[in-house]
């Protein structure tokens, strides 16, 4: 009975172990990927974002950057980040709690994580419409029919 409570206690340990370890690792990918956007420093970011969130939202703020007036961005920063608390919702899923400050603004928000190959990433892909040209890339957009009835010649 002794050494059944003993390997169910080092069993407890080791399980224990392994979620501080997950926590610390959010909490570190959460603050590497919003310190870098924040502060727009895009190509930065990229170690700690999934895959789906490298081919869209960083491409794209990546692509806009050049095209992004200077002087409001030396006005928004430096942002300061703070993580506020960190969520692991299972093995795969996690969210980070974090604030933001800038010289512009002040913000409270949640950032997802997703485990991807063995390691924590920021998963933040956002749809960019289609009619909105990503500046550097040639995409080639899928529209739907009723998209494609709807539009009209364009007169060169």
């Amino acid at each position: 009975m002794k050494r059944v409570m003993t390997s169910a206690l080092a069993a407890l340990l080791l399980l224990a172990a392994a979620c501080g370890s997950d926590k610390a690792e959010i909490e570190q990918t959460a603050y590497g990927y919003l310190d870098a956007m924040g502060n727009y420093r895009f190509e930065e970011a990229i170690p700690y974002a999934s895959q789906r969130t490298i081919e869209t939202t960083i491409d794209f703020f990546s692509g806009m950057l050049p095209h992004t007036d200077t002087a409001y961005i030396a006005s928004n920063t430096p942002a300061k980040i703070t993580i506020k608390g960190v969520h692991q919702t299972s093995d795969t899923t996690a969210y980070a709690l974090f604030h933001k400050s800038t010289p512009i603004t002040q913000q409270d928000d949640t950032l997802r994580l997703v485990k991807e190959q063995g390691q924590w990433k920021a998963n933040v892909v956002i749809q960019v419409p289609a009619n909105i040209p990503i500046p550097g890339k040639n995409v080639r957009r899928e529209f739907t029919p009723e998209q494609l009835r709807s539009m009209k010649p364009v007169k060169s």
